[in-house]
């Protein structure tokens, strides 16, 4: 991108807008996906948008064979709408192994012509407007950087049932913003929770606000803030203490 993105259109662009992504193939057939997120970047004259991986195939093909693209911004309360148009320059993805997946999901278009940016997993998960996580430190990751969320996670059965024996499982909640906060405010699943028709709600009740508890961003910039010198060490340390504390 020749020319800066202004301050003030940076701004709509990162201010919870509704993203859709226009592309065409070599007959100018037109492909439309939804992105879950965007982000101005490099001197504001980069703009990295991010779509699903189950969505993003043909839009990779057809930016293989010509670049093209066009980014359509649209705030809903208001219906004020802005459109880039320009050449793609590189697909992101989460990581090597993110990128593996789409390059079998897109085995039959010819990628030869894009360009893989991987290990960008923090500034996919700074994009999007809500994050589907495993339990783990990736949702500590999501907290400090104030993303809302849905957790979920999913054991062997031999694994989940010795965590149970160890008295783990007593604990009211098992992801870390929920733990560290002693509340739950983010939703989390586990085991056969871990079902599309239950998920589904949640991640777009996340989207809206209704799925998440009152006051969650305050807390997750408190729990930052008491996290800051030595972040890991400190999320351990108070983790431990309630596991040891539900025996």
């Amino acid at each position: 991108m020749g020319q800066a993105i202004s301050t003030e259109l940076a701004a709509f662009c990162h201010s919870g807008v509704s993203i859709l992504v226009g592309t065409r193939d070599r007959c100018l057939f037109a492909e439309c996906v939804r992105a879950v997120g965007a982000r101005v970047e490099r001197g504001r004259r980069e703009l990295s948008v991010f779509v699903p991986l189950a969505t993003g195939a043909v839009t990779a093909a057809n930016l293989a064979d010509n670049q093209r693209i066009a980014v359509c911004f649209t705030r809903i309360e208001d219906h004020r709408s802005i459109q880039f148009k320009g050449r793609a320059v590189a697909v992101a993805l989460a990581s090597d192994a993110s990128a593996a997946l789409f390059r079998e999901t897109a085995s039959a278009k010819d990628l030869s012509r894009v360009r893989f940016s991987t290990q960008r997993a923090r500034e996919v998960m700074a994009a999007s407007d809500v994050v589907l996580v495993a339990s783990g430190t990736a949702t500590l990751e999501a907290l400090l950087i104030r993303r809302p969320m849905v957790v979920a996670y999913k054991m062997v059965p031999l694994t989940y049932w010795l965590v149970r024996r160890l008295g783990v499982a007593k604990l009211a909640h098992f992801s870390l913003p929920n733990l560290l906060a002693g509340r739950e405010l983010v939703p989390e699943f586990i085991q056969e929770q871990v079902r599309p028709d239950v998920m589904g709600p949640a991640v777009l009740g996340a989207l809206d606000g209704t799925q998440l508890a009152a006051g969650w961003y305050d807390q997750f910039t408190e729990i930052h803030r008491q996290l800051r010198c030595d972040a890991s060490a400190s999320a351990a340390r108070e983790v431990l203490a309630l596991v040891r504390g539900s025996r």
